[in-house]
């Protein structure tokens, strides 16, 4: 019997984790799946266990890396490797309720609904004691309008990603290598169908790093997009903590204007996702984007950073005018 489900799995020296990890994946009630493992050069002999694994099973298919092609890239190269018509991502530090793919891949057998093209589990952090609920609202799955769909999605935090996708719906879309991509990935898939959250399929999340405030969590994600960067070498080393900030404050915003700049991208482009967007609603959209995103993003919310602040005061006077915006368009 062919697979059914590709498990795509991107990692970077999980050593401390990816034994528990892989035994979640071979303990589920579902067996019919291949496994991608892509290893991104890690120095810490996490491809030596994922090789192990490998050589034990014929369903796993693994690569390493010649050299760090950054996290958004691995993420692209497990897809790619997909043979089957449903893919799901899972990161080398986190578990798997034994029943996950089954419930994920009934939840979508038994919808009628032919535009459902991702169905995510209930997200636990156990060590928090956390059940992330907020995920409750990603659930698209009454709302037939794209439009709509996109102004929920669009938003940080995006555990749904690591739901069960239709292979075919999820090439549609363009990685755009920006910070918070993985929203961006998920708000180009509301263009083109609907979301479900199946709450009897539970994924566990590892936290694999101290607490960090938004800012710091950023600039992690900046770093693991451009390994070799040499501008972040050079932040890295300043041994001055006041110079440091400065630089890394200006990569930040810089950063930040990419991502609203690849979300403007998307919306202009929408009508390639999905062919009934009018002309009229993509630039909505991108108004909508470049007004609301400096919200979502907490710009406002560092008085340490006068370059951000500069920003979002520039932003703030536009928002305050949308609403006028929006009810002339919607007319």
């Amino acid at each position: 019997m062919e697979a059914e489900i590709t498990i795509g799995m991107p990692l970077y020296n999980k050593r401390k984790y990816i034994e528990k990890t892989l035994e979640s994946v071979f303990n589920q009630t579902y067996q019919n799946f291949e496994l991608v493992i892509s290893d991104n050069h890690s120095d810490d002999g996490t491809d030596e266990i994922c090789q192990k694994y490998a050589e034990r099973d014929k369903r796993v298919r693994f690569f390493r890396q010649k050299e760090n092609i950054g996290a958004l890239e691995n993420f692209k190269f497990v897809l790619d490797q997909a043979r089957t018509p449903f893919f799901i991502w899972l990161s080398g530090h986190d578990i798997w309720h034994p029943q996950l793919l089954e419930k994920l891949l009934y939840s979508f057998k038994k919808s009628k609904d032919s535009d459902l093209i991702l169905v995510f589990p209930k997200v636990i952090a156990p060590s928090l004691n956390v059940e992330y609920k907020w995920l409750r609202g990603k659930d698209t799955s009454h709302i037939d309008n794209p439009i709509e769909r996109y102004k929920i999605i669009l938003r940080p935090g995006s555990f749904a990603v690591y739901g069960l996708w239709k292979t075919e719906a999820l090439r549609k879309i363009k990685f755009r290598k920006t910070i918070v991509s993985d929203a961006l990935i998920l708000a180009s898939a509301s263009l083109i169908g609907k979301f479900k959250i199946e709450e009897e399929a539970i994924f566990y999340r590892t936290i694999n790093h101290p607490p960090m405030n938004r800012k710091s969590i950023l600039i992690r994600q900046i770093k693991n997009l451009y390994p070799k960067n040499k501008i972040y070498e050079v932040a890295e080393n300043i041994t001055s903590q006041k110079y440091r900030d400065f630089v890394y404050s200006l990569i930040l915003a810089f950063e930040l204007m990419k991502f609203i700049l690849g979300s403007v991208k998307i919306c202009l482009s929408a009508d390639k996702l999905n062919k009934n967007i009018t002309q009229k609603e993509k630039i909505y959209l991108a108004l909508w984007s470049i007004l609301s995103i400096p919200y979502f993003l907490h710009l406002f919310r560092y008085p340490e950073n006068k370059y951000l602040q500069v920003y979002g005061k520039l932003f703030e006077s536009l928002y305050k005018i949308k609403r006028f915006i929006y009810q002339r368009w919607e007319k």
